[in-house]
């Protein structure tokens, strides 16, 4: 396992350095406030069409914020 940021902290991070709310955010990708929470609290995770608006609201390649290494181990 990688000791790298998870998904939802990347995603925090990325909404707050972009100075939105997750409401905005929201707005923006076309789902719920909830939805952006349940990510940051990795509670959930996003589908893939979910991942493309998220990355073009917040200007970053979605593989910034969902690198697929994240859901491959090395080994399995």
């Amino acid at each position: 396992m990688t000791n790298s940021p998870s998904w939802g902290s990347r995603l925090r991070a990325q909404r707050q350095k972009a100075g939105l709310s997750q409401d905005a955010l929201a707005e923006l990708c076309e789902c719920h406030q909830t939805a952006i929470s349940l990510i940051e609290s990795d509670t959930n995770r996003p589908g893939d069409l979910l991942k493309v608006r998220l990355a073009r609201a917040l200007e970053v390649d979605p593989a910034e914020l969902f690198p697929l290494s994240d859901l491959v181990e090395v080994g399995e």
